[in-house]
Formats: structure tokens, sequence, C-alpha cells
């Protein structure tokens, strides 16, 4: 299975990845920056803004799924 995981440098993406490595299936991890540390997995890293849609349309042709785990992270919206 091809799989591509969106923020797969956060929490809970960086998991996702390694449980999709270890079952042997192919990754391709979506961050804003480097992760040398998802390389080491097998899984190819390739830079990924949501807020971009040529990039997404690239990185998600040909996968069989998608796990969503990008969040906008910090404070947003009126306190």
């Amino acid at each position: 299975m091809k799989a591509v995981v969106t923020g797969a440098n956060g929490f809970l993406g960086r998991y996702v990845v390694r449980e999709l490595r270890e079952q042997g299936h192919e990754v391709i991890a979506g961050t804003r920056r480097d992760a040398p540390e998802l390389t080491a997995l097998g899984a190819r890293v390739v830079s990924l803004d949501l807020g971009d849609r040529e990039a997404l349309r690239n990185a998600f042709k040909g996968a069989d799924v998608v796990f969503h785990t990008a969040a906008k992270t910090g404070v947003w919206g009126k306190r």
C-alpha cells in the first residue's frame, strides 16, 4: 500500500509513519521541514504546505490512502 501522511513530523504523524513502515508499506511523509528521522525509517519525505493545492495533488498522486495528521499549532482566533 502507498500511504501519504500529512504532518508526518508531528507527535501523531511520526508514529503513524513508523507503524506503516514496520508493516512494509510505502510512505510519503509530508512535512514543513527536513525530517532525517523519517528518512531513516524509509519514508520519502516531501515538503508539504496544506495551502498549496498543487503540492498536495503531487503528493497524493497514486496514493492508496492519506492519513491527515497535520494541524495548525499555536493560538488562532480571539482569546
